[in-house]
């Protein structure tokens, strides 16, 4: 139920702290994708309950399961989280600590927009995950990053570029 409102980006609050108030003491029979899309209901429309233990509960829930958190899944939960202004460091470097690995270790690299999403609400929260933004870039994913857009490799690329721009020719490895 609280998906839906999310998705039609109608806020109800007495109905989602309701709905929520119902579901806290049943967390450990949610999968982790009713937690995910919990979550994403109230970062949707910006809902912080009325019990703000209720965030510290979805958050240790998904924690303990953060091993079976798809990359989707982490994506939603971030901007969620980033959206409800809600700071939890074991999550983010959680949530980091996977997204790296699951760049090293997979043949095909995350999708841009899930690295992109998972960066800026990191950033949106506190944090400069820079070892995501040096290991999707190493894995040929540009991050746009908040703060003066693309980081890392993708900065000093765009730094060729301009100067091939200003000057002509190649950059070569002069630009950076």
């Amino acid at each position: 139920m609280l998906y839906a409102y999310g998705v039609l980006r109608h806020h109800h609050p007495l109905l989602m702290d309701a709905a929520a108030a119902s579901a806290a003491p049943r967390l450990s029979e949610f999968s982790t994708q009713d937690i995910v899309l919990t979550v994403w209901a109230m970062g949707a429309v910006r809902h912080a309950p009325a019990d703000p233990a209720l965030l510290q509960q979805l958050c240790a829930a998904l924690l303990a399961r953060r091993r079976r958190l798809l990359p989707v899944e982490l994506c939603h939960l971030m901007w969620a989280y980033a959206r409800l202004g809600y700071r939890d460091v074991r999550l983010v470097e959680s949530v980091v600590a996977h997204m790296v690995g699951l760049l090293q270790s997979s043949a095909a690299p995350l999708p841009k927009i899930t690295v992109d999403t998972i960066v800026w609400a990191a950033q949106q929260v506190g944090f400069w995950p820079q070892l995501l933004i040096d290991t999707a870039e190493m894995r040929g994913v540009y991050v746009k990053a908040a703060y003066g857009g693309s980081s890392g490799g993708g900065g000093r690329r765009a730094r060729q570029q301009q100067h091939q721009q200003q000057h002509g020719g190649d950059a070569g490895d002069d630009g950076g």
